[in-house]
Formats: structure tokens, C-alpha cells, sequence
């Protein structure tokens, strides 16, 4: 069964806020990386990491790699992508992946990822398949990738009634944070992990 993928991508707000009076509550606090369910666009939270990328052109070339594959990916899990588009976008990211060496590890889990995610009923296969690219985002430092494919596992993990794979893809999102310094997102993730496991939420 195809679900949506999440975070939802929805336009963004381009309304201007008017500035806060005296008597005017202060704005709430902004959510942290691992809180947030909203993107503008498919795999937009993936291009973040370029921010820490403007030295290395190496690590931008695998940025852009992983945006293209999770980019099509989501599309065509949101049914938002089939057809002619689908092969038009398949073929960009086989293109960016080809920059990447060619005995990269990432590389070869990427290919894999795209496969998978483009091949109707393989939700199982899909859900392993974007948490060891999450693993490659992370080891690289690249925190954005890594905590949209964690989720990206972690939902479809739910969606597929995979409670195990869905607890270890929200322990792992929940560590991330930990190392992030987002110690609030963390426990929401410990505690997200713990209900689908059956244990005590602490």
C-alpha cells in the first residue's frame, strides 16, 4: 500500500507577520530540526546540509546526489510522480549518483533506494532501504538527510504495521538528537519509540 510520505510538503506561508506589540504574546518557540513535519517541497530538508557544505564540494556533490533520489523517491510515494516525469527524474538522479565514486558505499545504498522506492509493493523492502541511507546521511554529518530518512523509514514502518522497524528508526532519530543538542526532541522520540515497543515511557 503507497502512503504519503512525511514530513508533509506544503507551500509555504508567504504572509508577513506584523510585528509583536506590548501586549502581544511572544512567538512560540521555533521547532527544533527533529520536530518538524513540514517541508515546502520533496525532500527539501535534505538541501539544509549544503549550508555546512560551502567548503567541501565533494560533500555538495553528495548532497545534491541524495536530493535527487529522495526527492523522486517521495514523489512517487506520495503518488505524485509517474509515467514519463517519473522516468525523466529517475534518470537526473542516476546522473548525480554517477558523480559519486563509484565505489562509494552511499552511492550503491542510494541506487538501491531509488529501485526500491520506485518499484510498486515494495514498502517492505523501502522501509530498510531508507534507514541504512539515514545511516550514510548521518555518518557524514549530514543531520537534515539523515533525520528525513529516518522518518521517512519511521512512517512507512507505521504504515506497514512494522512496529520494530518504526521504534528503531525513532531511537535512532531520538540519539540524533541527543548528539544535536535538542534534548526535548530527543525525549519525544525516546517516548514515540517506547509506546510502539510496548514499554514504559520514561
Amino acid at each position: 500500500m503507497v502512503m504519503p510520505a512525511t514530513p508533509v510538503c506544503r507551500p509555504r506561508d508567504t504572509t508577513s507577520a506584523a510585528e509583536p506589540g506590548p501586549l502581544q504574546a511572544e512567538p512560540p518557540m521555533r521547532r527544533s530540526l527533529w520536530e518538524r513535519v513540514v517541508e515546502p517541497y520533496a525532500a527539501s530538508m535534505v538541501l539544509e546540509d549544503l549550508v555546512g557544505s560551502v567548503s567541501d564540494p565533494a560533500g555538495s556533490v553528495r548532497i545534491l546526489a541524495r536530493f535527487a533520489v529522495v526527492r523522486t523517491v517521495l514523489l512517487v510515494q506520495a503518488g505524485d510522480l509517474e509515467g514519463t516525469p517519473l522516468r525523466v527524474e529517475a534518470a537526473i538522479a542516476r546522473r548525480h549518483l554517477r558523480r559519486l565514486p563509484a565505489t562509494d558505499r552511499e552511492r550503491r545504498t542510494l541506487h538501491r533506494l531509488l529501485r526500491t522506492g520506485t518499484t510498486p509493493g515494495a514498502t517492505l523492502r523501502l522501509v530498510h532501504c531508507a534507514y541504512r541511507a539515514a545511516g550514510h546521511a548521518a555518518a557524514a554529518g549530514h543531520h537534515a538527510a539523515a533525520f528525513r530518512l529516518h522518518s521517512f523509514s519511521y512512517m512507512l514502518a507505521l504504515a506497514g504495521n512494522r512496529r520494530g522497524d518504526a521504534a528503531r528508526a525513532a531511537r535512532s532519530i531520538a540519539r540524533a538528537a541527543d548528539r544535536g543538542g535538542a534534548p526535548r526532541s530527543a525525549r519525544l522520540w525516546r517516548a514515540r519509540a517506547a509506546r510502539i515497543a510496548g514499554e514504559p515511557v520514561v
